[in-house]
């Protein structure tokens, strides 16, 4: 009798055991028609979160299907990042330790989820450790801008934030931002212009001037596919621009 006991024991521990080291939760993916890209097929996502070792789990989500489950572990705060089409930044998120959800993906959240599953590859201790809903609420609002930009695009110091959570050690303030320049466009075309490296960040233009305010340095292609056309644009780091506008025909 004892020693059926002491199973049973055994088994019951085993069990709450098992259960501490994963949740069920739901998550919400927003999709919106406009963020497709030409000659890509249908709309999918590829959806990205840690296991309890670090190791990034992988999900494949067509784009109309918002709602589905994942299996996350429990007692930390755990990243959710997606990609359009498995390469393009989506929206993404992050469940806290003992919450069960549902979880809401952002669009402007990506840079630092994403990062987030990135690192737990790498020091998932101190990963699991961090509260992300510090590090999201760390992120600084982008500076105020008229209203005739086309598009304010803005980047987190990625490089800061990877620095600070391999080594322990947090900088105040904990994200910057990139340093951003402004670019005249003086005859754009009319249309609705998207970011083919960030589908999610676009605009309509009616045609003529139109500024843009992107980080430095760096290179942009921005397209529109009802009239085939591209806009490149090479920054330098001292905001200096190349523009180039050419037919995608």
């Amino acid at each position: 009798m004892k020693y059926i006991l002491v199973l049973v024991m055994t088994l019951l521990l085993g069990g709450c055991h098992l259960y501490r080291q994963s949740r069920e939760v739901t998550v919400h993916l927003p999709h919106r028609q406009e963020w497709e890209l030409p000659g890509l097929g249908e709309p999918w996502y590829l959806i990205r979160w840690p296991d309890e070792n670090g190791k990034a789990v992988s999900l494949r989500i067509d784009g109309g299907q918002e709602t589905f489950g994942v299996t996350i572990p429990a007692g930390r705060d755990v990243p959710i990042s997606s990609s359009l089409y498995g390469k393009y930044p989506g929206p993404s998120g992050f469940i806290a330790a003992g919450e069960t959800g549902p979880v809401h993906l952002e669009e402007d959240l990506y840079e630092l989820i994403d990062l987030f599953v990135e690192l737990s590859e790498i020091v998932n201790r101190r990963v699991s450790a961090v509260s992300i809903g510090y590090w999201v609420s760390s992120i600084p609002e982008p500076d105020e801008c008229p209203g005739d930009y086309g598009m304010h695009l803005e980047h987190i110091d990625r490089e800061q934030v990877r620095i600070s959570i391999i080594t322990g050690k947090v900088s105040s303030p904990p994200i910057i931002l990139q340093d951003t320049a402004e670019v005249k466009i003086e005859s754009l075309p009319p249309g609705r212009w998207k970011l083919s490296e960030y589908p999610m960040k676009q605009f309509n233009h009616r045609g003529g001037e139109v500024l843009l305010r992107l980080p430095v340095p760096g290179m942009y292609r921005l397209i529109c596919p009802v009239y085939y056309q591209m806009l490149e644009i090479i920054l330098d780091e001292s905001g200096a621009s190349s523009v180039m506008l050419r037919s995608l025909l």
